[in-house]
């Protein structure tokens, strides 16, 4: 709720502020629920704003819930850490209890999704990480937070950052008198652990399902079960398997996706192991795109071009192939021809990437990345006031395309009829409409272009064909006759070089250096078919995301999604780490090439070779991956 004065009479909020008059000065309410009141006061020798939070009086005359609020909330005040909200102080005068803490200015991120919507996924997952290291932090101090839930996050507006409130005071809610206090418990029943909901021990796990919880809502906008009861609502955590992140938003990454899916498994065991793990797994689903080489990128532009040509020029062929004339069938054939020649470039330079050590696994990949990144653009593109103001940009060009088409129909119309019997004027209505109509197609234009839907669709025809199967007989067919080079002759030219060429000082000061240099490039080999093998998985499997679940219940068809995204998830993860594995043992390998060159040319001596040798002994003796079909 938005911060209000103070009421002018609330005899809990004058008790606060005759017991820290003085120090404090209170401002302003910031918010009020079952389990206290926030106020936003100034720190009188520090001047700085401090926000206070008040045990209601009805909690604080009960000795136990008293007692274990302060006790708690002095645990909660020995953390330090950036993404964990300051406690300053913790007090009890008489009847009323309460602590000082740090002043966020920003919102909760629940208000956040209210206000906006959910959040595009880059800023879902700084989000979830930022929550996930101060769950880390404060695990590894044996504080378990039990109650993570968006009301508990928040969004600082100068830095973005989130902090999280509220370490451990949850478990007053034990208490039979809170479990109606304005719904504070049905809002914490939505992000409950099932181990929490059934009254058993907890361990940092049960905040990793909270966050997963919260995590789902940050991408889909509502919580992973609504039910009207707070009973209702903790037998479904108990009982039922939430829906998979990808069934309500496709457009998520899948990794990320299967991030969230994971930490709401019913077992503790099937989630992270701990909050690091998370933090990691989520600090690498965030981190900068793979990079996708030029000549695959050009190849995957050219293919969507081509695509798209193919799916506008369809119908007309389709149409001229209907008609039976001599013209038509010039037509068709000009056509086709056209076509074919397109394609026939499109195979010429699909046969170029086969020469240069690229494949199809590239371009699906390729394909995969571009289809992740115009989901963001999109989301970030439509999102809050944006949409509202596209939203209107949209309805006025339809409408100026419906006037501009509709006057270009009645002047065609009137210009065969008798109103127009003269030439002049039959011409004149026919040239006149040509404004009329381009007004209205670039009306049309502009509409597309605000339609968040078509953005979404835009491209959605070739993503699906070059994702599929058919990238694989694609190349098959471009490629026939040519062998496809090894790894080593496209990424390490300079294997070329025998070991005959390596200086004899170099040879005689490391005995070892042509062992390790071939050790080295069959490492990169084994690195390069490891690459292939996942590839060709990934296309023969489609790779894809979205589609129809298979048939079943829904807690059936539910799994089985989470368990398809999940598994492309890791195979794209597992072709991520060998490209790096891969590119770290080919640099480590150009360097002490160079540094051979040096010796060879009495630039450097042998013992400069030390340190490059050590760093590709250490990527070699970390051996070569498992001998596994992906």
């Amino acid at each position: 709720m938005p911060p209000t004065a103070l009421p002018p009479i609330d005899p809990e909020l004058h008790a606060l502020e005759a017991a820290v008059r003085g120090r404090f000065a209170l401002e302003r309410e910031l918010g009020r629920g079952g389990m206290g009141i926030v106020v936003l006061a100034r720190d009188l020798s520090l001047d700085r704003p401090v926000a206070i939070k008040l045990l209601p009086e009805a909690l604080a005359r009960q000795p136990h819930l008293r007692e274990r609020f302060l006790r708690e909330a002095r645990t909660a005040a020995g953390l330090s850490h950036p993404n964990v909200v300051p406690i300053h102080a913790v007090e009890a005068h008489g009847d009323v209890v309460f602590f000082v803490m740090g002043f966020v200015d920003g919102e909760t991120l629940a208000r956040r999704v209210a206000r906006g919507g959910p959040l595009p996924a880059a800023e879902a997952t700084r989000v979830l990480r930022d929550v996930a290291w101060a769950l880390a932090y404060a695990h590894g101090r044996g504080v378990i937070h039990r109650d993570v839930k968006p009301d508990n996050i928040l969004l600082d507006r100068g830095s973005g950052r989130a902090l999280v409130t509220d370490f451990g005071i949850a478990r007053v809610e034990d208490a039979p008198s809170s479990l109606t206090l304005d719904g504070h418990v049905m809002g914490t029943a939505q992000f409950m652990s099932p181990e929490q909901a059934a009254g058993e021990a907890l361990d940092g796990r049960s905040d990793l399902y909270a966050l997963g919880a919260v995590g789902f809502v940050a991408l889909t906008g509502r919580p992973p079960f609504e039910a009207r009861t707070v009973a209702a609502l903790l037998a479904m955590q108990l009982m039922q398997d939430p829906p998979p992140v990808a069934s309500l938003r496709p457009e998520v990454p899948a990794r990320l996706a299967a991030i969230v899916d994971r930490c709401l498994a019913k077992r503790p065991d099937d989630r992270f192991p701990s909050a690091e793990a998370l933090a990691a797994a989520l600090d690498e689903a965030g981190g900068t795109p793979p990079v996708v080489a030029p000549q695959v990128r050009n190849f995957v532009r050219l293919a969507q071009q081509s695509t798209m040509m193919l799916g506008t020029m369809a119908p007309l062929i389709l149409a001229t192939a209907a008609q039976s004339n001599a013209r038509a069938a010039a037509s068709l054939v000009a056509i086709v021809a056209a076509l074919l020649a397109v394609g026939a470039d499109l195979a010429r330079r699909a046969r170029h990437l086969i020469l240069q050590g690229f494949g199809a696994g590239d371009v699906v990949r390729a394909f995969l990345l571009e289809e992740d990144a115009r989901a963001d653009e999109v989301a970030a593109l439509y999102h809050g006031e944006s949409r509202a103001q596209l939203r209107r940009t949209r309805t006025v060009a339809a409408v100026v395309a419906a006037v501009g088409v509709g006057l270009w129909l009645l002047a065609t119309v009137a210009a065969r009829t008798a109103f127009a019997v003269g030439t002049w004027e039959r011409n004149a209505l026919r040239w006149g409409a040509l404004l009329p109509l381009l007004v209205g197609v670039i009306a049309f234009v502009v509409a597309m272009n605000s339609s968040e839907r078509a953005e979404r669709r835009a491209g959605r025809l070739a993503g699906r064909l070059w994702r599929s199967g058919f990238t694989l007989w694609f190349f098959r067919l471009a490629g026939w006759g040519l062998d496809r080079p090894r790894a080593s002759d496209v990424v390490r030219p300079s294997d070329a070089r025998d070991d005959a060429a390596l200086p004899d000082t170099a040879v005689a000061r490391h005995p070892e250096l042509p062992r390790l240099l071939r050790d080295a490039g069959d490492l990169a080999r084994a690195l390069a078919e490891r690459e292939a093998r996942i590839e060709r998985v990934l296309v023969e499997s489609g790779a894809a995301r979205d589609g129809d679940a298979p048939a079943g219940g829904p807690t059936t068809r539910a799994q089985l999604v989470s368990r398809r995204v999940s598994l492309v998830a890791d195979l794209r993860g597992s072709l991520d780490d060998a490209r790096a594995r891969r590119a770290d043992v080919v640099a480590a390998s150009e360097n002490l090439r160079i540094q051979l060159a040096r010796v060879r040319a009495g630039l450097a001596s042998a013992d400069d070779l030390a340190p490059d040798l050590a760093e590709l002994e250490a990527l070699v003796r970390a051996g070569a991956p498992p001998d596994a079909n992906a």
